[in-house]
């Protein structure tokens, strides 16, 4: 195989990056900006719970996270119950790289995810989960604070 067909292979495999659409996504974050989107996670998680799609203690971390700095610096989503956090750069959302916070009901245990999608070759790639841990919901705060000690980038 010539480096030209190579090239197109590899090219064929790239994951493709999510695409930055929405009008919320084309926005530049304030401090005073993120505060609120984690004001507004809350009302969506009280829906979630409420739906049966999420557990209270993902609710109690958030109202966690809502007392402290991180709140300024960090950006709140959502997907079916998982809580998604990222941090913008330059002010800009930033979701290649993403802790999700998800709970399995079987058993009891929620699990918090750090991937980075930048370092995604192929479909197949692994390397995007960097960070993994299963914990009870009590352990959710100190596990966060463990997952800020471990990825120097989101340093506040």
């Amino acid at each position: 195989m010539t480096r030209t067909e190579q090239k197109v292979r590899r090219n064929i495999t790239m994951v493709q990056k999510h695409e930055m659409t929405a009008d919320f996504e084309q926005l530049t974050y304030t401090n005073e900006m993120l505060k609120e989107c984690w004001e507004k996670q809350i009302d969506k998680f009280k829906l979630l719970v409420d739906g049966g799609w999420a557990d209270t203690r993902i609710l109690d971390f958030i109202y966690y996270v809502n007392t402290t700095t991180y709140k300024s610096f960090l950006f709140p989503g959502s997907s079916l119950g998982t809580l998604l956090i990222s941090k913008p750069k330059n002010g800009k959302l930033n979701y290649q790289q993403t802790l999700a916070i998800k709970y399995d009901k079987t058993t009891d245990l929620f699990t918090m995810e750090y991937s980075d999608w930048d370092l995604i070759e192929s479909v197949d790639d692994t390397k995007k989960i960097q960070w993994n841990i299963k914990c009870s919901g009590i352990e959710l705060g100190q596990r966060f604070i463990d997952f800020l000690a471990w990825n120097k980038d989101w340093n506040i």
